[in-house]
């Protein structure tokens, strides 16, 4: 009898022991950025693409430059807003920053999708994509 005692409570220390390491490691993941759910920031954007051209609406940010996006049939539609800010630091980006478009280009909606803005430069007009999760 006590043997099988001795067994239950050394069994039981064990299990807690591994769920203690298993509730740690979920912790780590969590605080690291491989483990992100929701939508990307600036920061992880540019970690991934340092060259990459982006811009922030509405706590959402848009990356340029994607092939497909450059090939749609698109029309602009209503303003949305001008930049603000023109910043290479990730951490300073705010609704209206940009990293490449300079203060006070104007970026509009587009009719056909809700998911594409474009940004009227100089240059002509540059397309935008909402990098969203799910």
């Amino acid at each position: 009898m006590k043997i099988w005692v001795l067994m239950i409570i050394i069994s039981s220390a064990l299990v807690l022991a591994g769920c203690n390491a298993s509730t740690e490691k979920m912790e780590e993941k969590k605080s690291s950025s491989q483990y992100n759910m929701g939508n990307p920031t600036p920061q992880e954007v540019l970690e991934g693409r340092p060259d990459a051209n982006i811009m922030m609406v509405q706590d959402i940010v848009l990356l340029s430059g994607i092939d497909w996006v450059n090939e749609e049939e698109l029309t602009k539609d209503e303003l949305l807003l001008e930049i603000t800010l023109q910043t290479d630091d990730a951490a300073k980006f705010v609704n209206g920053a940009a990293n490449e478009l300079p203060v006070g280009t104007k970026v509009y909606r587009v009719k056909e999708r809700g998911d594409i803005l474009i940004a009227d430069t100089d240059k002509g007009d540059v397309r935008y994509y909402k990098l969203v999760e799910g």
